[in-house]
């Protein structure tokens, strides 16, 4: 954030025991270099908090979809229920994978014995 300097200074002009007068702490802050920086540390503490406040926003969505996800899922006893036909469904997937495998490598073979007989 701001340099170490201007919080350095911010402490000096409000220390009890610096030794300032009213007076010159209002002719300090009024002072152009001290009002840049002034500027420049407000800006970026307004920019920390709507990224923050972002930050918040989109942590609360997303603990949301994880509830809904969570809520979709079954229990114990629908999923132990569910086990035999998904693993039925998940049979029948990789038997037709296996099937397609298998049949890309007799395919392999044949194009490469045709090869074979050309060279």
């Amino acid at each position: 954030m701001a340099n170490q300097g201007f919080q350095q200074d911010i402490k000096d002009l409000t220390a009890p025991d610096s030794g300032l007068s009213e007076k010159d702490r209002i002719s300090e802050y009024k002072d152009r270099n001290f009002m840049e920086q002034f500027l420049l540390y407000l800006c970026q503490w307004v920019a920390v908090n709507g990224l923050s406040g972002q930050y918040v926003i989109a942590a609360s969505d997303a603990q949301k979809k994880a509830v809904d996800y969570l809520q979709q899922s079954p229990t114990i006893e629908e999923a132990i229920k569910k086990a035999p036909e998904l693993a039925k469904n998940l049979e029948a997937i990789i038997g037709q994978s296996l099937k397609e495998s298998r049949q890309l490598s007799a395919d392999l073979e044949q194009q490469k014995a045709l090869i074979e007989q050309k060279a």
